[in-house]
């Protein structure tokens, strides 16, 4: 069920293409669960980015890299009930 606005799904996708640009530069487990936080959860982040932050810290680093290795920036925020389903 999509549960943001399209102000959410738009940071979503930013935020996702920076996650995809930090495992491009060095595709370690280590590495992405230390700047995961620096991305999406830093505090000089827009508020509505918590949710963003809640949702890829829940379901895991591992489960993380395999959806930003496979899939594109929309994908995954569509999965994260972030965006909306494509029609």
């Amino acid at each position: 069920m999509y549960t943001e606005g399209k102000a959410s799904c738009i940071l979503c996708k930013g935020v996702a293409h920076e996650m995809k640009e930090l495992l491009s530069k060095n595709k370690t487990v280590d590495f992405l669960q230390k700047n995961i936080k620096k991305v999406a959860c830093a505090h000089d982040k827009p508020a509505v980015l918590k949710t963003i932050c809640t949702k890829i810290t829940e379901m895991g680093i591992p489960a993380l890299i395999d959806m930003i290795t496979n899939k594109s920036s929309g994908d995954i925020c569509r999965l994260l009930t972030i965006c909306p389903k494509k029609s």
